[in-house]
């Protein structure tokens, strides 16, 4: 799964092992391992892209559907950071 969402802040204040965290425990119900967590952040506010490897199709689909049904606020309580956008959240090709 790759899932891109634009943060409010500056790359160097970007606290990544904190959101690796966060998002970890978002999908903990899918057994995910932070291991799985591969993140990229670049400037544009801040454009977090994360690639997550789930065990399997299912469960990839399972979190693409949490993370379209919740809101930006949600999305930011979730994951410590201000979630301005969400810019991309599909299977990683």
């Amino acid at each position: 799964m790759v899932f891109s969402i634009i943060v409010a802040g500056d790359v160097s204040s970007f606290d990544e092992p904190q959101y690796r965290s966060s998002l970890q425990a978002m999908f903990a119900v899918q057994g995910l391992n932070p291991s799985s967590i591969e993140i990229t952040v670049s400037s544009a506010s801040v454009l977090v892209t994360a690639v997550v490897t789930f065990a399997d199709g299912a469960a990839a689909n399972a979190a693409i559907s949490a993370i379209l049904g919740t809101s930006r606020s949600r999305l930011s309580a979730f994951l410590g950071v201000t979630v301005e956008r969400t810019v991309r959240v599909d299977l990683a090709s």
